[in-house]
């Protein structure tokens, strides 16, 4: 539970906080890019966004900007590493078409980029190129030793991005385990 500290100098309970969004609050976005990566609560990003995008009558551009995994380069993974680019683009490519998908079901007209290439620079390229009013990006929620060791795209996106970006914290819900 969260406690506030008060005028008085004295630990007290928030009375009532309300994080909901006012259709009549919201800027007019005509364009809102959302970057898209596979973590288990992508879903949170996604659906802020599209909501957001809906309120303003915006249209979504859905990212997934796919690396080559550092694995790929090890001289007993090259017989494989084929298997592994082909396997990492359709699952990004399955992602992106759950979120088409989700838009289309909202009635928010969208489109869906996959690039390959450095995660800032890529966001940012495309973010510029696509026009895009709004770029809303999750990070994941980390504590102590990882947020030191992880860098943070969103933090870098956020610091040299034009538009405004809107970060999402991600709940770290671990995916149930067989």
């Amino acid at each position: 539970m969260a406690m506030w500290f008060d005028d008085h100098g004295e630990w007290s309970e928030p009375e009532h906080v309300v994080w909901e969004i006012e259709a009549g609050s919201i800027p007019p976005y005509q364009r809102i890019m959302v970057v898209i990566a596979d973590t288990p609560s992508m879903h949170v990003t996604v659906r802020h966004a599209i909501r957001l995008a809906a309120l303003s009558n915006a249209e979504v551009d859905f990212l997934a900007v796919l690396t080559v995994p550092a694995a790929a380069g090890m001289p007993d993974m090259l017989a494989v590493t084929d298997d592994l680019i082909t396997g990492l683009a359709e699952r990004h490519q399955f992602i992106l078409d759950w979120a088409a998908n989700t838009a289309a079901y909202a009635g928010v007209p969208c489109r869906t980029h996959i690039r390959w290439g450095h995660f800032p620079a890529t966001i940012l390229y495309l973010a510029d190129a696509t026009h895009c009013d709004l770029i809303v990006i999750g990070t994941p929620a980390k504590s102590g030793w990882l947020r030191f060791f992880q860098p943070c795209i969103a933090k870098r996106v956020a610091a040299r991005a034009r538009q405004p970006v809107l970060v999402i914290k991600e709940c770290g819900a671990p995916l149930a385990t067989i």
